[in-house]
């Protein structure tokens, strides 16, 4: 929900594009590297994946990409793991998409 949300948000802004959401880890790296992506949203609880290793894969292999984790309610010892490990920013409120306007 909190990806559908953010998606709204990104469609809505007319010099920002949305080039892909991604539905597991496995695809992310692929994908990022293809598209030449500049930001990437990153759930922390990625089912399939470790975000945490993705963050790290993603700053070694595309630099330029930054990225930015989402979670309802992340523990205070996860954000500071991931900001050590070089995330630009962190979510951590949900948004509906029916409520956007």
């Amino acid at each position: 929900m909190l990806c559908d949300g953010i998606s709204a948000i990104i469609k809505k802004q007319s010099e920002m594009n949305l080039v892909a959401s991604v539905g597991n880890g496995e695809n992310i790296l692929p994908m990022i590297s293809k598209s030449k992506s500049y930001i990437l949203f990153l759930d922390l609880g990625l089912a399939d994946q470790n975000s945490l290793l993705i963050l790290k894969k993603v700053k070694k292999e595309v630099s330029k990409t930054r990225v930015i984790v989402m979670d309802l309610i992340p523990a205070q010892a996860d954000i500071l793991v991931f900001i050590q490990a070089g995330v630009s920013g962190i979510i951590l409120l949900a948004i509906q998409s029916q409520n956007i306007k």
